[in-house]
C-alpha cells in the first residue's frame, strides 16, 4: 500500500506567500469588479472558541472560560467583516448557496448571538432564496432551547463531532460529554426537523481495533442520521493526544490497516443507504450537502470570514490573521482582516485548482472542464491522467474521469499531482511542507 504524504484535504490553491504586502484589498482582489460567473458559491464562518480542547485539536481555537468580552468584541468584528464584504460590488453579484459554521464550536455562541450573525448575512450578503445554514454544534452547550431557535432561523443542517460512541474512546479523546449524552441529544434534536443532521466520526484512535471501529458505525446506524463525516484521526505535533501516546506503539497504525478499516466503513455505510459522493461525505438521498458541493466544485469562490479562515476571492487565495485580538483590532479600523494571500492565480493555476479541489468529489467531468477552459483536460494533464490510469487509481467514461476506490483513499496525494506550475524541479521534502504550510515553495 502507498504511503500516503497528504492526510487532509487540500483547499488551498493557489498557495499564499506571506511577504506580499497588502495595502489596498479592494483593488488587489479587485473587489469593485463584478463576478463572471453565476454558479452558487459557498460561505464559511469561523468561531474560534470552545468550552473545552479537545486531547486531539490542533485547529484555530482557544478555550472560552471567563473571555465572555472577548466574545462579544469577536462577534461585533465577524459581523463588521460580513458587511465590509458584502458592501464590495464583486461580492454583491455573487450567489451564496449555502453557510456553514465551523469551529472551534460555533454553539459557544448564544442564540441571540447567533441571531445577530445570521440577521447579518441576511441583510448584507446575496443569499439564495432557500440558503442552506450548517451549525456545528456541541451536545454540552446546544440544550433544546437553543436547537429550537436555530430551527427559527433558518438552520437547514446541524452536525455534531460525535468523534466516537464508545466510551473508552470518549475519555481517551478528552471529549466532553457522555455517549448518553450525543444519543440523546441527537434524538431531540431530530423532534425539529432539521432537513439533516450529521455526525463525524473517527477512525484510527490510539489501540482502536477493526472490530471497535465497525462497532461504532453500527450504533450510529440505529440512529436518525442523515449525514456522516468519516475521517482517520490525525495525532499531530502539539496536541495533548501526541504527548500522551507518541511513546505508544499501539497508537499508529500501518497503512493497510487504516485503509482496510476505510473500506469497511465505506462498504458498511453504503450497504445501509448513505451515499458517497464527497470524501468524506456520506450522506442518504437527497441529504447530500449543498456547502460540501459547493466548496469542492472547483470552478468558483470560496467565500470565508472569521480568525484563521482560509478563502478564494476572484482568483486570490487568501488566509485572515488566526489571532483574535489582531483580527479585532484590524476590524475597528475598518481593514479587512488579512495575514497572507496568493499572487492573482494564472490560467494555469485556475485550470489546476479545478481539478486539485474537484478530485474531492471523486470525479471530474471532461465536458464542463472543456466548456469552461476551451481546453480538454487531457491535453493539459495528460502525462498525470495516464499515470493514475496506470496505476490503478483513475478510469475514464465517455463523461468523467473518476477515481478507484484506491484513488478515493490516496486522493490527497493525487491532487498535489496537478499543480505542476507550483512545484516544477521542486523537491518531495520542499513540496510536502509548502503545501502542509499552504505557502509557494519561494517563501519558505
Amino acid at each position: 500500500m502507498i504511503e500516503r504524504k497528504y492526510k487532509v484535504a487540500i483547499l488551498n490553491y493557489p498557495l499564499m506567500n506571506p511577504y506580499i504586502d497588502i495595502k489596498n484589498p479592494v483593488e488587489y482582489f479587485r473587489l469593485n469588479e463584478t463576478a463572471t460567473s453565476s454558479d452558487a458559491v459557498p460561505l464559511y464562518i469561523h468561531i474560534p472558541f470552545c468550552g473545552k480542547i479537545c486531547k486531539f485539536c490542533v485547529y484555530s481555537r482557544q478555550f472560552l472560560g471567563d473571555n465572555v468580552n472577548l466574545l462579544k468584541e469577536y462577534i461585533k468584528s465577524l459581523k463588521k467583516e460580513i458587511k465590509l464584504l458584502g458592501d464590495t460590488p464583486y461580492v454583491k453579484s455573487l450567489k451564496i448557496g449555502a453557510i456553514f459554521f465551523g469551529g472551534g464550536t460555533p454553539t459557544c455562541l448564544s442564540s441571540e448571538d447567533l441571531e445577530e450573525i445570521i440577521k447579518m448575512c441576511r441583510n448584507n450578503l446575496p443569499l439564495i432564496p432557500d440558503v442552506e445554514i450548517t451549525v456545528e454544534c456541541d451536545v454540552k452547550n446546544t440544550p433544546r432551547e437553543k436547537v429550537h431557535k436555530m430551527r427559527e432561523l433558518g438552520v437547514s443542517r446541524i452536525s455534531t463531532g460525535a468523534q466516537t460512541l464508545n466510551p473508552y474512546f470518549r475519555e481517551l479523546l478528552g471529549l466532553n460529554s457522555s455517549t448518553q449524552e450525543v444519543l440523546d441529544w441527537i434524538e431531540m434534536a431530530r423532534e425539529y426537523h432539521f432537513n439533516v443532521i450529521s455526525i463525524d466520526l473517527m477512525y484510527g484512535l490510539p489501540e482502536q481495533s477493526p472490530a471497535q471501529w465497525i462497532e461504532d458505525i453500527k450504533t450510529a446506524l440505529l440512529l436518525p442520521i442523515d449525514h456522516f463525516s468519516i475521517y482517520e484521526l490525525l495525532i499531530l505535533t502539539g496536541s495533548r493526544l501526541y504527548e500522551e501516546h507518541r511513546n505508544n506503539p499501539k497508537a499508529s497504525f500501518a497503512e493497510h490497516e487504516l485503509y482496510n478499516m476505510y473500506l469497511e466503513a465505506d462498504r458498511l455505510l453504503q450497504n445501509n443507504g448513505y451515499q458517497h459522493h464527497i470524501i468524506p461525505e456520506y450522506n442518504l438521498q437527497g441529504k447530500q450537502s449543498s456547502f460540501w458541493e459547493l466548496t469542492y466544485d472547483g470552478y468558483g469562490d470560496n467565500l470565508s470570514v472569521g480568525a484563521s479562515s482560509y478563502g478564494f476571492i476572484n482568483g486570490i487565495n487568501y488566509q485572515n490573521t488566526a489571532d483574535v485580538n489582531q483580527y479585532i483590532k484590524l476590524l475597528k479600523e475598518d481593514r479587512l482582516p488579512l495575514q497572507m494571500v496568493s499572487e492573482r492565480a494564472t490560467p494555469q493555476q485556475i485550470m489546476e485548482r479545478t481539478v486539485v479541489l474537484a478530485l474531492r468529489r471523486k470525479f471530474i467531468e471532461k465536458t464542463k472542464f472543456s466548456n469552461v477552459y476551451g481546453r480538454k483536460i487531457s491535453d493539459e494533464f495528460g502525462e498525470v491522467l495516464a499515470e493514475l490510469k496506470e496505476a490503478g487509481l483513475l478510469v475514464e467514461d465517455s463523461d468523467n474521469l473518476l477515481l478507484t476506490k484506491r484513488g478515493e483513499y490516496l486522493q490527497g496525494d493525487i491532487s498535489s499531482m496537478f499543480m505542476k506550475s507550483t512545484f516544477n524541479n521542486v523537491s518531495p521534502f520542499k513540496k510536502q511542507l509548502s503545501i502542509g504550510n499552504h505557502i509557494v515553495p519561494e517563501a519558505l
